[in-house]
């Protein structure tokens, strides 16, 4: 059985030489051939199935051994064992071409592809052959190379064979000489890589596939990273006779996701650095997901607790409505956010008021929030006239210094510059055009078209272009080119602006070199292109041989002209072709010159470029044409891919939009570029089990039905619908009648839309299928053309303008969060050079504690301020961080002001990474009030242990004197003598006690005297 329709069609158009064999027969038997396998071999049409192949090849120009009739039934029976594809490669002779005293050799390359059947098992073997001649080799090396990477063979030996101008360059760069073929591979090794390297081929020369880097150091003494990848070669025996290699520069990839992981890391140092309390929370259900140390202590709760709780829990029942309100449409702002004073709820119960700023964040398509305290706040007013006023920037830059126009909308006031009034030959203090005058001006033939095109986009803001004439006062006739941009504001026009240029000059040449050039042309190349001769006064039209050489129109024979234009230029360019003829011949003109694509006898479609010479009797009336065709297919379609290349460079050149709407407005220009009705683009999820529709686009309104009516279709597993099957097979797909095909799930929406044939492209990065790119038609859509241009190149392009895209917002993402954390600290931070000690960067808190401005900062080291009499314990601490590479320590030093004041701070302190090298974060906490207060309470311990001991030494010594004369006294009688003497040495330790008493108080009011602060503190 042959294959089905599907593949018939893809066979019978296929560029290379195929045919279809049959399993059944061990001697490559013949049931089919396509029309390149008749043209290449230059034998009759095929019409009878069962022929031997090796019969219909020996009837050619081409001489095939019996080896190669060997080698074909082996691999067929290869192919029918385990139904995969499979190719070898060959050499023959052409024996009809001489080169020298010898014949010339070509190569081939033979690829057997099986057709399974609802039986599993091969039903049909199609048989390509891959020519690779002198005239195609040129297309071959045009192609490998202009490829980005750098490639080199090399034989078992490690000898060179071959390479590519990109490895030449880098071979050039490394080791500061020219590569030649012979060059031994091993030789330029570094010596302690030579072991590995070997080791490496070992094992590709083994069938395995192996990968590795290695850097260098460039001419400019920079670092270059290359990655290389190492593939076996087979000769068409399964024999590895070398090793191919691909080398690509991933230097800049490297440095790119180093610095996302320093600026990842940065950002986490300062969350948990800050000294201000700060979490993360969810924005849509408030829960808390992160939160810092200075949190947990402020607040009293533990980590675990917070994150069993919501916003909701941290305040009032009062606030909440304050705090849903504050949401409000946060899911459109991308900036720091301030949402004003609240109040919060400690674990203890105290109620504290907090200003919150937030932050948003994207993380895994969700959206959260990071909060933190400060007293700094951007507002949002400023950022926004920060922005329109950049915007304005750009516009102006935009306009060309030619001659420029302006038209107020509102006012409708028309202002011209000088230059502008010269090209209408007009004075500028006689003379006020306004929007109409200008109208009227320009040529009747050219009027509508202008009015036409600015009326269908007045209502869009961007630029526009127009060449056409205008029609002077004095009856004089000019070529402009006229530019314009449209500001829009609320979606209202605001100005429109622009330039205009004189062009009647270079149009008048360009016309007369046109001329010339198809003249001469037509001179060298009517004997050897497609003639065509028409007859417009009896409608027979007259074809050359070359239309049976090109297109396969039988010659000879005359046919209506009318008819045969209209059946074979394609519907898509029929309008477009008679319209231009019509004014061609409404001008005057003699020579007709256009591109179309025009159909072929066998129904498929070449691009061509068509110049006729219009011949006209005494009368200036048309009576016959004649022209000559050539095929530029091949030339179109890389103008198209390079058109289309470049249009995608373009739109991902635009870092400020989001990966979204950049993959929206590429979308928006394929559908312009091949008039294809949808195009979408799915992507991996996270956990790569799903590809999820990321952007899609349609041509028209009335085709937004198709996702009206399929949106339960927002995601595909592996194998489900075409995207799942692109990326399963990780090769193009093709679903034809899809509005009836199960196989695409979305048939029932694509019937009402009126869509029939959709294509799936998978988008790679290093071979690993990360996406889909998926377009629709509807019925007389398909350009052959368009479609090609999508080829791998195309695709390569794409899935690494989206993989910088990602890996880029990442890194944007990363380093806004650093920047929020440490501009908006309330702390004093600065970064500084480890090895000059110079600051490379400080937040507006060190400027306003410090009074250094951020200039002065940055022209400073950190020894600037620092006492004098402290630099030697600066330099220790230096010392000692370097040897010990801590992560972070606290330490208390005393800085100074630039007023000269000594402040007290207490240092935090980190190494990052910071534009590629290892620099010190610094977070310094203002403690000198602390300090003092702590001196004072240490004085005043003082003072209580002086007071303490005189408790215990000076006061005991008069108390024991008084206890011992007490007794005395009560063991004497009244009359007696000694009593009297007693009582005087009683008043006596008395006094003495007394001034013990009194100097014990002076010492305590000295306390209260000095310390006013302390006698407070006692007393509350």
């Amino acid at each position: 059985m042959i294959a089905d329709k599907s593949f018939f069609q893809i066979f019978k158009t296929s560029p290379l030489p195929a045919a279809i064999l049959s399993p059944e027969r061990s001697d490559c038997f013949v049931l089919g051939c396509n029309d390149a396998f008749l043209s290449k071999f230059e034998v009759s049409d095929f019409n009878n199935s069962g022929s031997k192949l090796s019969d219909i090849l020996r009837t050619s120009k081409f001489e095939f051994s019996d080896d190669f009739y060997a080698q074909l039934k082996k691999i067929i029976s290869r192919v029918i064992k385990v139904k995969k594809p499979d190719s070898f490669g060959y050499t023959c002779l052409k024996c009809l071409e001489v080169q020298g005293n010898g014949l010339s050799q070509l190569y081939w390359t033979i690829e057997l592809v099986p057709i399974i059947d609802e039986l599993n098992k091969v039903s049909d073997i199609v048989l390509y052959l891959h020519l690779n001649s002198y005239t195609e080799e040129s297309d071959y090396k045009f192609l490998i190379n202009n490829m980005e990477e750098s490639f080199v063979f090399v034989d078992r030996n490690l000898k060179v064979v071959s390479f590519n101008n990109q490895f030449r360059a880098l071979y050039n760069i490394c080791f500061k000489t020219d590569v030649n073929v012979g060059d031994y591979v091993i030789e330029r090794v570094r010596p302690d890589r030579k072991v590995h390297i070997q080791e490496i081929f070992k094992s590709v020369f083994s069938g395995q596939v192996a990968e590795s880097e290695t850097e260098f150091i460039s001419s400019n003494n920079s670092v270059v990273t290359l990655s290389m990848h190492y593939k076996p070669a087979f000769d068409y025996s399964g024999r590895v006779i070398g090793a191919l290699i691909t080398i690509v520069d991933i230097t800049e990839k490297k440095r790119r996701l180093q610095v996302l992981k320093d600026s990842e890391e940065k950002y986490r140092h300062l969350f948990q650095f800050s000294p201000l309390p700060q979490w993360i929370y969810e924005l849509e259900s408030f829960r808390i997901i992160d939160v810092n140390e200075t949190a947990i202590k402020h607040y009293g709760y533990s980590r675990e607790e917070f994150l069993s709780m919501t916003l909701m829990d941290l305040r009032p029942e009062t606030e909440i409505h304050k705090l849903m309100a504050a949401h409000q449409n946060i899911h459109s702002i991308n900036e720091v956010r301030n949402f004003g004073v609240f109040l919060h709820r400690k674990k203890n119960g105290d109620l504290i008021r907090v200003d919150v700023s937030a932050y948003p964040l994207n993380n895994n398509g969700k959206k959260n929030i990071m909060a933190i305290y400060n007293d700094v706040t951007e507002k949002y007013n400023a950022f926004q006239r920060l922005k329109e006023s950049e915007a304005k920037l750009q516009a102006s830059q935009k306009i060309a210094h030619i001659g420029y126009f302006e038209l107020n909308n509102e006012t409708q006031k028309l202002y011209w510059s000088d230059e502008i009034f010269n090209i209408w030959q007009l004075e500028p203090q006689k003379n006020q055009p306004d929007f109409d005058y200008i109208i009227k001006h320009i040529h009747p033939d050219d009027r509508d078209e202008v009015v036409k095109m600015m009326n269908s986009e007045s209502r869009g803001e961007g630029d526009s272009e127009s060449i056409h004439r205008i029609v002077l006062d004095d009856g004089t006739l000019k070529w402009i080119q006229l530019r314009w941009s449209r500001v829009m504001h609320d979606n209202k026009l605001v100005l429109v602006e622009g330039t205009v240029q004189d062009i009647t000059e270079s149009k008048l040449e360009f016309e007369k070199l046109l001329l010339n050039e198809v003249r001469y042309e037509y001179i060298m190349e009517a004997t050897s292109d497609a003639i065509w001769d028409w007859d417009l006064i009896s409608d027979k039209i007259h074809l050359g041989q070359g239309f049976q050489t090109l297109f396969g129109y039988k010659v000879g024979e005359e046919n209506s002209g009318h008819e045969f234009w209209k059946k074979n230029i394609h519907h898509s360019d029929y309008q477009r072709v008679t319209g231009n003829l019509n004014e061609v011949t409404k001008r005057f003109e003699s020579i007709w010159k256009i591109e179309y694509k025009l159909r072929k006898n066998n129904g498929d479609y070449a691009y061509v470029s068509d110049k006729g010479i219009l011949i006209r009797n005494e009368d200036n009336e048309i009576t016959r044409m004649i022209g000559v065709i050539q095929d530029i297919s091949i030339e179109k379609n890389k103008e198209l891919q390079k058109s289309l290349i470049a249009d995608l460079s373009l739109t991902f050149s635009n870092l400020e939009a989001s990966l979204e709407e950049i993959l929206n407005e590429f979308l928006k220009r394929i559908i312009s570029f091949g008039n294809f009705s949808i195009s979408e683009i799915w992507l991996l999820n996270e956990d790569k089990s799903k590809l999820n529709l990321i952007s899609k686009a349609t041509i028209s309104k009335e085709l937004d039905v198709f996702y009206n009516k399929s949106t339960d279709f927002i995601s595909f597993a592996s194998g489900e619908g075409i995207p799942g099957k692109t990326f399963q097979t990780g090769t193009n797909q093709t679903f034809f009648d899809i509005d009836k095909n199960p196989e695409f799930m979305r048939h029932d929406a694509a019937r009402i839309a009126g869509l029939v044939t959709a294509y799936g492209f998978p988008i790679k990065v290093k071979d690993e299928v990360i996406g889909v790119f998926v377009l629709g038609l509807r019925a007389n859509e398909y350009d052959p053309f368009k479609i090609a241009a999508l080829d791998e190149i195309f695709l390569k392009v794409l899935s690494s303008e989206i993989e910088r895209k990602i890996v880029h917002d990442a890194l944007i993402d990363s380093e806004k969060q650093y920047s929020t954390l440490f501009h908006l600290n309330p702390e004093p931070m600065w970064v500084y050079d480890i090895e000059t000690l110079k600051f490379l960067d400080v937040n507006k808190a060190a400027v306003d504690q410090y009074g250094y401005s951020r200039e002065e900062f940055l022209s400073m080291t950190i020894k600037d301020i620092r006492p004098k009499e402290d630099i030697p314990l600066l330099k220790e601490s230096i010392k000692w961080a370097k040897e010990h590479r801590e992560m972070g320590f606290d330490s208390k030093f005393r800085h100074l002001r630039k007023d000269g004041s000594i402040l007290i701070v207490e240092i935090k302190n980190n190494i990052i990474r910071h534009q590629g090298r290892d620099v010190k974060l610094i977070l310094a906490h203002n403690i000198t009030e602390r300090v003092n207060y702590i001196k004072a309470i240490e004085e005043q311990n003082l003072k209580l242990n002086e007071i303490s001991w005189m408790h215990s030494h000076i006061v005991r010594a008069p108390v024991s004197k008084l206890m011992g004369l007490i007794n005395l006294i009560k063991s004497t009688s009244p009359e007696d003598d000694l009593r009297e003497e007693l009582f005087g040495y009683v008043l006596e330790s008395a006094n003495e006690l007394d001034a013990v008493i009194r100097k014990i108080t002076e010492k305590a009011e000295e306390i209260h005297l000095k310390n006013p602060e302390f006698r407070t503190w006692r007393k509350e």
